[in-house]
């Protein structure tokens, strides 16, 4: 007979030959064996679930050996995913670690939150850190600790008390840190960090304003004019210059002029 996975929801829809089914005009014959089969089933049922209830959602938490995918998770200990971790709710006294994916509508952690793939979920609260070796799609992170991603990090809004470190792009409509601001590019329309490390192009509306160069005369911060070009070069520290298209001006440190 069929698990009870396969049923339907809809009563008459189970009408399938015997011992699938209970179609109209069975013979009595089979009444009886397919009953048996259909209680055998739902006992199948009902010891994978109580067996997963008790073996992967101890409260004070635990290790699990597969995935972990639930309506509502709380716990007041540590959870540990060999596979997946996937909710409706999370809600966690101590640190959640999946070594595969995380995807949670609404993720609240005291702790932290660790990935070795991708973390999603519609809104992430933690006061400690969120790390994933891959993405981090989030409509709202809320961070008391650190952000780190290796790959990209996408969400509506990212604020963070912490230093927010993302190898790959960083997008967002606004993002806040109260430590250094880390990522291989930045896109977003409101931008807070106590620093900027390693940007090497600002743009200002969606225009590049500043870079970091090296051309013939060496390395040099440019500032971009009002149509897109290089405007102005700016070298060295000592007896440096500054170079705005074919027309130079020299100084040195006092200001004086050559």
């Amino acid at each position: 007979m069929s698990e009870v996975s396969s049923w339907s929801n809809t009563d008459a829809g189970n009408n399938l030959t015997p011992p699938d089914g209970w179609p109209e005009g069975m013979q009595p014959s089979g009444v009886n064996d397919v009953g048996r089969m259909m209680m055998g089933a739902i006992k199948r049922w009902y010891d994978t679930v109580t067996a997963g209830i008790a073996n992967c959602l101890p409260l004070s938490g635990g290790t699990l050996t597969g995935n972990l995918v639930v309506p509502f998770l709380q716990s007041n200990g540590n959870i540990s995913a060999v596979g997946d971790v996937g909710g409706r709710s999370l809600y966690m006294s101590a640190d959640v670690n999946a070594s595969g994916d995380l995807h949670a509508n609404s993720a609240v952690l005291t702790g932290g939150l660790t990935a070795s793939l991708d973390i999603s979920a519609r809104n992430i609260a933690a006061s400690g850190g969120i790390t994933a070796s891959g993405d981090i799609h989030a409509n709202s992170v809320v961070l008391t600790g650190g952000l780190t991603a290796s790959l990209d990090v996408s969400a509506r809004n990212i604020s963070a008390s912490g230093t927010a470190n993302v190898t790959g792009a960083l997008t967002a409509g606004s993002i806040g840190t109260s430590g250094a601001l880390t990522a291989g590019s930045i896109s977003t329309g409101t931008l807070t960090a106590a620093s900027l490390v390693n940007t090497v192009t600002y743009q200002l509306s969606g225009t590049n304003f500043a870079t970091t160069r090296t051309d013939v005369a060496g390395t040099c911060n440019a500032i971009f004019d009002g149509g897109g070009g290089l405007g102005i070069d700016l070298y060295g520290v000592n007896g440096s210059y500054y170079r705005c298209d074919n027309a130079h001006s020299f100084t040195n440190r006092a200001a004086t002029v050559n």
